[in-house]
């Protein structure tokens, strides 16, 4: 050897060997970091392949002979076997897996099994075969000693390869003309490493190699030995690769931030649809709560206020069945309506039959009474369900309901006189406790809220039997209230259908005492404030409530 010429030689690949492996280390390192900032499989292919190219760039021998890797680990002592040293066996196989998996990158990268999927089956055999060209070249061909060995197997690989390399080329281009902005960078990375593999490739065959024009000493001999050029062309794919690769994550950063301010402003106009649904959605709902409000006010007329809160807040059911329950019923009749309704004009019988009934409901109300029913002239109350507050309080809040009737009743007597009403409504009144049947009676098809039972006939008998004007009471009541009224003990009667004789009290009026007392169960607020504002309000909650529950369902 020259001592001087060799010294030269080592110093180039020194320098050149040193750049190159230290480019592709860290651009393997940064390749590492993104995958696994972004889990995505095309550059984790990237990364394993400048993985291999760096352990090629150690394991590959340059002109000098000696490989950089062997500064690290001298494995020039070890055989592979008797033919192969185990430094020749590493440049083979990192030389292989980096050119296998080059182009398992480079299909990710243009998704051809998407877009050209024969092709995608192309390179999928090129790999079987590349492989079996390892199996045979390094493992197999040194103990089998096979002739003609490069004719058989590298002839076929100096075909294949810039054969299957172009392809990726030509490929690149069409999903550059598709759209695919980066596939240009591909581009420009492939063409100088599918040049220099090509040229690498010539050291199988004489072939001329463009290097040799290169002159014989200093960089032109370290430059014209085939292995520079493969360290060159990997060299430059991984710098060129790099930029690409760096490219098409911004891009997919890009088309995901796209599609989060895409997603965000259809989310945007969902909102602003269902805000306008909704809308919709609550003008139709108030104008059904709103016909819904006037059916119920309208309903209020004809049931007992109990029974109607009681429906609408679903706490009542329409089931057909009774229960037996202590109540206290209040009748109460207008003394020969007949003849007082024929001495009338029709608008005028009206017109006092609705001021005295409005009248007596209203108190009736005030003292939380159920209204039963109006037979004619005739009213029915009860006082004990469906909400009662005992049977005393219950007892005493009819009698003190039926005073403040016939206080009312005078003065609406002095009113009508005054309206040219000769002969004013008078009224007798009967209250009788007792245990009745109260529930649904009726069929499937229409139902009544009502009370049946002979302690109900007992207060329609006491108030027939009453003075006009006067109030008939049970001994069962009276017992209740006794310290409320003065009253006159009458002669028991007897009843049919009642084993009992039935102790009788005419009401004179309210004790001295009890004048100022206030019986706490009765409110007293106005009919407006009780009827038009507390229950219309408590109902429309519900309603509306209802409805929600109902649009949900």
């Amino acid at each position: 050897y020259d001592e001087i010429a060799y010294a030269e030689y080592r110093r180039y690949g020194l320098y050149i060997e040193g750049i190159l492996a230290g480019a592709v280390l860290a651009l393997c390192i940064f390749s590492f970091f993104n995958w696994y900032k972004t889990r995505d499989k095309t550059t984790l292919y990237f990364s394993l392949w400048l993985l291999a190219a760096f352990f090629s760039i150690l394991t590959t021998p340059v002109i000098d002979g000696i490989r950089f890797g062997e500064f690290v680990v001298d494995v020039s002592s070890y055989n592979f076997n008797s033919s192969v040293s185990f430094a020749h066996f590493l440049f083979m196989f990192f030389a292989f897996a980096q050119a296998m998996l080059f182009v398992v990158f480079a299909r990710e990268f243009l998704n051809l099994k998407s877009f050209y999927p024969k092709v995608y089956w192309a390179t999928n055999l090129y790999l079987i075969w590349y492989l079996c060209f390892f199996v045979f070249d390094v493992i197999l061909q040194p103990f089998f000693h096979i002739q003609n060995a490069k004719l058989f197997v590298a002839f076929p690989n100096i075909i294949a390869t810039p054969l299957i390399l172009t392809t990726l080329l030509i490929y690149s281009y069409k999903r550059y003309k598709m759209g695919m902005e980066i596939a240009r960078f591909f581009m420009f990375a492939l063409f100088p490493y599918l040049i220099f593999r090509s040229l690498f490739l010539t050291m199988y065959f004489p072939i001329p190699n463009p290097l040799d024009l290169l002159p014989s000493s200093g960089l032109g001999s370290f430059f014209r030995y085939p292995g520079t050029s493969q360290l060159l062309g990997i060299f430059l794919e991984a710098i060129i690769m790099a930029l690409s690769v760096g490219a098409r994550i911004s891009e997919l950063q890009h088309k995901l931030s796209s599609s989060l301010e895409s997603q965000r402003a259809m989310v945007e106009q969902q909102k602003v649809e269902l805000e306008k649904t909704v809308r919709d959605r609550t003008s139709e709902l108030e104008s059904k709560s709103s016909m819904l409000e006037g059916v119920s006010n309208k309903l209020a007329k004809y049931i007992p206020p109990q029974i109607h809160d009681a429906l609408f807040a679903g706490e009542y059911d329409t089931e057909i069945k009774t229960k037996r329950r202590k109540l206290t019923v209040f009748f109460s009749d207008i003394k020969n309506f007949t003849s007082t309704s024929e001495n009338l004009q029709p608008e005028d019988l009206t017109k006092y039959l609705n001021q005295y009934f409005s009248e007596m409901t209203k108190i009736a109300l005030m003292y939380k009474a159920t209204i039963d029913k109006y037979i004619g002239d005739a009213m029915m109350v009860f006082f004990g369900d469906p909400q009662s507050q005992g049977e005393k309080q219950d007892a005493r809040a009819c009698v003190e309901m039926a005073l403040r009737m016939q206080e009312r009743l005078s003065e609406l007597r002095q009113e009508w006189l005054d309206e040219g009403f000769a002969n004013p409504f008078e009224v007798r009144m009967g209250i009788n406790t007792g245990y009745c049947n109260v529930g649904n009676f009726g069929s499937d098809q229409r139902l009544t809220y009502t009370i049946i039972g002979g302690e109900v006939n007992v207060a329609a008998r006491l108030e027939s039997a009453a003075e006009v004007n006067g109030i008939l009471m049970s001994y069962e009541t009276y017992a209740h209230a006794q310290d409320m009224v003065d009253v006159e003990e009458r002669a028991a009667i007897k009843m049919r259908g009642i084993s009992r004789e039935i102790k009788v009290y005419a009401v004179k009026g309210r004790k001295e005492q009890s004048q100022k007392k206030i019986i706490k169960t009765a409110k007293k607020p106005t009919l407006k404030e009780l009827t038009e504002m507390e229950r219309l309000r408590e109902e429309l909650v519900f309603i509306k409530d209802r409805l929600k529950k109902l649009e949900e369902g």
